[in-house]
């Protein structure tokens, strides 16, 4: 099924974007799941936007910022995972709207502050950062919400992404994919030089003992028939054994992500647990079941 775009579905949209932005929280500093002023929005975010499906709470995280035009930059993301005791730093400015970053597995201390799975970090694109993996290591996600060419040059991620032809990255730029799909794990690894083809190698952080796999998708910012578009991240709480039917999203004009941080989904026939992701384009359908523990999602429409 289709989800129609009504009038009062954009009406929602708009408030909520009206709500976060009141909030003021975002234009300052970095932003942690562990802030005590974030923590105290929680109630406010629940269900900001209602989900469409009985069994599924969402908590949207307090951030909306606006998306460049089309042909200004590229969705980027890609999993990290962080040997015991290392530490990521940042500098910036990375060329990106912001960095998102949520823990997977692990935990890692950030300003005094130690994020565990379900934490996120988000990074405005000019301030400077550093994190310390714990004893046991992490396992982070980590999305670039827009990432711009290089100013006075064109968008060499273009061409590079076309000449892998046929490849993992260019099916899922065509349609639904998911980490567990077949071929995918040598696909990722094939893609270990997407960064430096791409460029947007330059924004993952480099460190000893971190790791970095780009998900097999950069897709270029879309035309807007409203003028711009929002981010909007989320996380998902699923009962056990909700299920979600086959649905599309007319407006997202990106894609919709989800990336499981506990619990599973069943999709497409595969088992999605900690670290799996699924992949849907614009308008193209798709349906998961929590599994018998129910799931823990982060997902987000990076345009809309």
């Amino acid at each position: 099924m289709q989800l129609a775009v009504t009038q009062n579905e954009r009406e929602l949209r708009d408030q909520a974007v009206a709500r976060i932005l009141s909030l003021d929280v975002a234009e300052h500093d970095a932003l942690c799941s562990k802030d005590p002023e974030v923590a105290a929005l929680r109630p406010l975010m629940r269900d900001l936007i209602p989900a469409d499906f009985p069994g599924v709470t969402r908590w949207f995280l307090p951030v909306a910022p606006e998306m460049p035009e089309a042909g200004a930059g590229r969705f980027a993301a890609y999993l990290s995972r962080l040997e015991a005791g290392a530490t990521v730093s940042a500098s910036g400015p990375v060329r990106s709207a912001y960095v998102l970053k949520v823990v997977l597995t692990g935990a890692v201390r950030f300003e005094g502050r130690t994020l565990t799975a379900g934490d996120w970090l988000w990074v405005p694109t000019d301030r400077p950062y550093a994190f310390t993996a714990g004893d046991l290591g992490a396992v982070l996600f980590s999305a670039l919400p827009c990432v711009a060419p290089e100013p006075d040059a064109s968008d060499g991620a273009g061409p590079a992404l076309d000449g892998l032809g046929t490849s993992l990255l260019s099916r899922a730029a065509r349609g639904f994919v998911t980490s567990r799909d077949p071929g995918v794990d040598a696909a990722v690894r094939d893609l270990a030089g997407l960064g430096r083809a791409t460029g947007l190698g330059d924004f993952a952080e480099r460190a000893d003992g971190v790791a970095h796999r780009f998900l097999p998708f950069a897709p270029p910012m879309p035309q807007a028939p409203r003028g711009s578009g929002r981010f909007f991240v989320w996380q998902s709480l699923l009962e056990p054994g909700t299920r979600v039917p086959r649905h599309s999203h007319e407006l997202e004009r990106l894609a919709d992500y989800k990336v499981v941080i506990s619990g599973s989904l069943l999709c497409a026939g595969r088992e999605l647990t900690a670290g799996d992701w699924l992949w849907a384009p614009a308008g193209e359908s798709y349906e998961f079941t929590a599994g018998e523990t129910g799931a823990l999602l982060v997902a987000g429409w990076p345009y809309n």
